[in-house]
């Protein structure tokens, strides 16, 4: 039985349908937005500004420090808001004028007290999902505690994000070696914590999202980045960028194939 040409035409747009809902340029025609991950790290001590910070709208990411007199109630609070809670830990520093706080890990502990160290931490939060470092600039250049770090991660199903206060930081390639979910800090929002100082980490946040397609930053709750961010995270969706989880983000495609999903924004 012959076909008509419209009959004809219509199997051939069916057929490259199916092709394409069976290829990767298929996929690509989905990609999803560029993607954002706020991270507050250092919550647990102000409760004011703990309650403000897991009050920010949208997926924040809440990184609550062991021990600290809030964090647990923050911690808490902020699972009830939908955020998702992440351990803060504090680890050893290049700078030893800073000081850590409760919880902290030597490069000087010998791997039973590391480890005992660390559960203990981790239990001191609720809802934990993952770990992030606080200082660390010693401790995440080295390899054996970096491991030793991993293995408790992966043992409970947690996950990395390097902060990366050291570009010698050889977190993060140790947990992908181990099998642990990590990805690393791209911007620091408020290292000077004047309002203008925080737009222009937070526009190079912008810049380095569209170019790479997704983007992690760091801020911490400074009343100044608190009442900035809640009023610019609104304002991600109408830029076409999605605000997400941790979780979300390490869970989603391969970052090496994160390019592809972004815009030609060349940056700055």
């Amino acid at each position: 039985m012959f076909q008509t040409k419209r009959q004809v035409s219509s199997t051939f747009i069916v057929s490259i349908y199916l092709a394409l809902s069976c290829s990767s340029a298929w996929a690509d025609l989905l990609a999803p937005n560029p993607r954002v991950t706020i991270i507050i790290d250092d919550i647990g001590n102000n409760l004011a500004l703990g309650k403000l910070a897991v009050q920010l709208p949208g997926e924040v990411t809440c990184a609550i420090m062991p021990y600290t007199p809030n964090g647990a109630r923050l911690a808490k609070l902020a699972f009830e808001n939908g955020k998702q809670v992440i351990l803060h830990v504090p680890m050893q520093s290049h700078d030893t004028k800073r000081k850590l706080g409760a919880g902290a890990l030597l490069i000087s502990m010998e791997e039973r007290r590391y480890r005992r160290t660390l559960v203990n931490a981790l239990k001191s939060v609720p809802h934990v999902s993952g770990l992030n470092n606080h200082m660390g600039s010693l401790l995440t250049e080295h390899r054996q505690p970096m491991t030793w770090l991993m293995h408790e991660l992966k043992k409970r199903g947690l996950y990395f994000i390097d902060s990366l206060t050291s570009p010698d930081s050889v977190a993060r390639q140790t947990a992908l070696s181990l099998g642990v979910p990590s990805l690393t800090r791209d911007v620091f929002l408020d290292n000077n914590q004047s309002i203008e100082a925080i737009d222009k980490a937070f526009q190079k946040l912008l810049r380095v999202v569209r170019l790479k397609g997704y983007a992690i930053a760091i801020g911490h709750p400074y009343p100044t980045t608190l009442r900035y961010l809640k009023e610019a995270i609104p304002k991600l969706e109408q830029q076409g960028i999605s605000l997400i989880s941790a979780s979300t983000m390490i869970a989603g495609p391969d970052p090496a194939n994160w390019k592809k999903y972004a815009s030609n924004y060349e940056m700055d």
